[in-house]
């Protein structure tokens, strides 16, 4: 039971995390193409 949660719980913070890193790499690729532009 325990070995099920945790594979859970692993898969759904590979999500979150590439959930999360998906958002910093749109925020810095904007910042560059602002610096881009200025």
């Amino acid at each position: 039971m325990d070995g099920v949660g945790n594979g859970h719980q692993q898969v759904m913070g590979d999500m979150w995390t590439a959930y999360l890193l998906g958002i910093l790499s749109k925020g810095n690729a904007g910042k560059g193409e602002e610096n881009s532009k200025n």
